[in-house]
């Protein structure tokens, strides 16, 4: 079809390469030099743009998020990749600062995604790789730094304009199997008093809100007092909460509504309304552990021991396992586990 007056102008843009490479390198008078490296296979870029008519570099990035039709994204990939960073630091406090210390930093990386867009008002993003192995050798640190992770993403999602309708929020954190080389916890834990199994944290939240406010406006943003709030979250839900390492693991769920006509139950927050519930495993296990290495004192251990006592139910026929609910009324009351603490 024909293009009308006034439709966006649309740009849409694919590339892939066998491999990808970029070398920077820099040496400072009387203070020092680094080198940084990346190399990728498989490498793939798409996506596409929508631009008001006659955009420049003076539109206003308002002007694009408050239509629908214009917007931005984009999308990456790549089979594996590999950064390397070199430097020597000759002189602290200078323009290259490493502290004084000479070394190097590689990190290689597993198949990886990237996507990005500005579009209906919200940006949305995401990175996530399948694995990471990070090695750091210098003479400041007089043993090898080794680090693995099976897999790590991070997301955000979140509107970018003001609009009377409510939109969806969420930000993400994936670090899965975390392992240290053993060299490494011995250290600190000559003899392995602590279970050495990777660590995961998987935490996904969502909710709903809209800005008050442009936020791209400095002069609107000048304009809110210390009271006035920019945006607004109406409601916020876990999706996921997964927490393990040193033998001791959190799972959780819950969500909660905020009821901005009452700003003064909770001392000029929106009132919350709502519940979290939680599954505890190997926390009396790894209080003794943490004692018995001289890391935590026997009267905090004591201390904690005595809030699982309280705000914990214990899980039958499941070892060292218990369980609890937080709760937020409306009228401002308070419960853990059944406990009023407020």
């Amino acid at each position: 079809s024909l293009r009308e007056v006034g439709d966006p102008d649309r740009t849409e843009f694919s590339s892939s390469a066998a491999s990808l490479s970029a070398r920077f390198a820099a040496d400072i008078e009387d203070d020092g030099s680094f080198s940084l490296s990346y190399v990728s296979s498989d490498y793939s870029v798409a996506g596409a743009i929508a631009l008001p008519p006659e955009a420049d570099s003076d539109t206003e990035a308002s002007d694009i998020l408050a239509n629908d039709a214009y917007g931005v994204r984009y999308e990456t990939s790549t089979a594996a990749g590999f950064v390397s960073l070199a430097f020597d630091d000759q002189r602290c406090g200078g323009d290259v600062d490493f502290d004084g210390a000479s070394g190097t930093v590689d990190i290689s990386l597993g198949a990886a995604n990237q996507s990005f867009s500005l579009e209906k008002g919200a940006v949305t993003a995401r990175s996530e790789t399948d694995g990471v192995d990070f090695a750091l050798r210098t003479d400041q640190v007089p043993v090898p730094v080794d680090i693995n992770l099976g897999g790590a993403a991070l997301s955000f999602t979140s509107p970018l304009s003001p609009r009377d309708e409510e939109s969806d929020v969420q930000i993400g954190l994936e670090i899965r199997e975390l392992a240290v080389d053993d060299f490494l916890w011995n250290l600190f834990d000559p003899g392995e008093v602590l279970p050495r199994d990777p660590a995961s944290i998987i935490i996904d939240l969502v909710g709903q809100g809209r800005w008050l406010t442009d936020i791209f406006d400095e002069t609107a943003l000048a304009t809110l007092g210390p009271d006035d709030l920019p945006g607004i979250l109406s409601s916020a839900k876990i999706e996921a909460l997964e927490i393990s390492a040193l033998g001791a693991g959190v799972e959780g769920e819950g969500s909660v509504s905020f009821d901005y006509t009452d700003l003064e139950t909770f001392d000029g927050l929106p009132a919350p309304d709502g519940a979290l519930s939680a599954t505890i495993s190997g926390v009396s296990g790894l209080i003794d552990n943490l004692v018995m290495l001289g890391l935590l004192p026997e009267e905090q251990a004591l201390g904690a021991r005595f809030m699982l006592g309280v705000f914990t139910t214990p899980v039958p026929d499941a070892d060292d396992t218990v369980t609890t609910e937080l709760s937020v009324l409306p009228d401002g009351q308070v419960f853990a586990n059944g406990q009023r603490i407020r």
